[in-house]
């Protein structure tokens, strides 16, 4: 649990509590206030199977998403940060076009890319967004339950 203080785990300034500095956790994973939200989120709502932490798509870029599920090809990125009015990391104009160019090279290649900001993590829309997303389980798939579901969703389109 992370906790406004001193030392590993904990953070201490509006920075921090933003989401917008990293810190070294003591299991090992560097990650961020709103991260951690993000995931207690996702894990008290049985959406982790199948998820990956800072899943690296491209090594020699180095570039990586916060979140992703790699069988849905759906990526997260949580947006700490970006009200506070510095310029530096991805709110220069080279870090947004690095961040830009990732997102551009993540869809080609076949991704779905959401985006979120601390308001919206804070809030639960982050959570509601990826609940919609899978809101068809695996049992539901199995069944044929989805395809009957999306069917008669679609129904009106023929």
């Amino acid at each position: 649990e992370l906790k406004r203080g001193r030392g590993i785990g904990t953070y201490c300034s509006v920075e921090c509590m933003t989401g917008s500095r990293k810190a070294k956790r003591i299991d090992g994973v560097v990650t961020s206030y709103l991260e951690e939200m993000f995931l207690n989120q996702l894990t008290e709502n049985n959406l982790i199977n199948g998820m990956q932490r800072e899943f690296v798509f491209r090594p020699d870029r180095k570039w990586r998403f916060d979140f992703a599920w790699l069988k849905e090809m759906v990526a997260v990125e949580i947006q700490g940060g970006i009200w506070l009015g510095k310029s530096g990391g991805h709110t220069s104009k080279k870090g947004f076009d690095n961040d830009c160019e990732k997102r551009n090279e993540a869809v080609i290649d076949g991704g779905r890319i959401l985006h979120f900001t601390a308001d919206q993590v804070r809030s639960g829309y982050a959570l509601d967004v990826i609940k919609r997303l899978f809101r068809f389980s695996t049992e539901q798939v199995k069944s044929g339950l989805a395809v009957r579901q999306i069917e008669r969703l679609l129904g009106g389109f023929k």
